[in-house]
């Protein structure tokens, strides 16, 4: 089995709710969300915070008043958190979204919203360099194939998303050859556009053939 959440946390904007939120993750989580710099990068840790303590609870790792029933193994070379015989789970974050993916096998998850690094004619250099350094032939093709400037972002962050989902499954973040991957071709990816402009993309190693279940959660609502 495969699941994806994911959520729209523009509604931290209301001080008294990300407080009030913000109360119901452990002190880990808290500590990095007040970490971040600034606070649309504290609504969206908060918000990946919160979907994961929901897939953990519902995966039966975490009871309902938040208490751990197993803890994580270890945690592998590039950040990622690996639960031994249980399950993967990986987050998400990006523009006004956060998401996460729990599955029976190793798997990965990214969103990623144009305006958030793509936007500005310094994104549209940033994205022809990724595009060379990153993508196949026929992943530059499918981007390079609109006339359309809008278009061809959106078909590169649909892609930058499922080569991103790839390198997280297997734990190896930026450390992947992502040119090797030809996303267009690899089996066991799903993609939704959330919005114009905006792409999640996850990659399961085990479930190939199957699709996740999908789940939107209100933020105001998950406790």
């Amino acid at each position: 089995m495969w699941k994806i959440y994911y959520a729209d946390v523009t509604p931290f904007c209301d001080l008294q709710l990300f407080t009030e939120k913000l109360k119901l993750i452990d002190a880990v989580r808290q500590k990095k969300v007040l970490s971040c710099k600034n606070e649309s990068d504290k609504m969206r840790s908060l918000g990946a915070g919160l979907l994961l303590k929901q897939a953990q609870r519902e995966a039966g790792l975490l009871t309902c008043d938040g208490k751990t029933l197993k803890k994580p193994s270890q945690t592998g070379p590039y950040g990622k958190t690996i639960y031994d015989d249980v399950l993967d789970f990986n987050l998400s974050h990006s523009g006004d979204f956060a998401a996460a993916v729990v599955a029976d096998c190793k798997v990965g998850i990214d969103v990623e919203e144009q305006k958030s690094r793509f936007s500005s004619e310094n994104g549209t250099r940033h994205m022809e360099q990724v595009m060379k350094r990153a993508f196949s032939e026929d992943e530059i093709g499918y981007v390079s194939a609109p006339e359309d400037d809008m278009e061809k972002k959106d078909r590169f962050i649909y892609i930058w998303t499922r080569k991103e989902a790839y390198a997280k499954a297997y734990g190896k973040g930026l450390a992947m050859d992502f040119k090797s991957i030809d996303t267009l071709q690899e089996k066991g990816f799903y993609s939704i556009r959330l919005r114009e402009g905006c792409w999640l993309s996850a990659y399961s190693v085990g479930q190939q053939e199957q699709l996740p279940e999908l789940v939107e959660e209100e933020i105001c609502m998950m406790n």
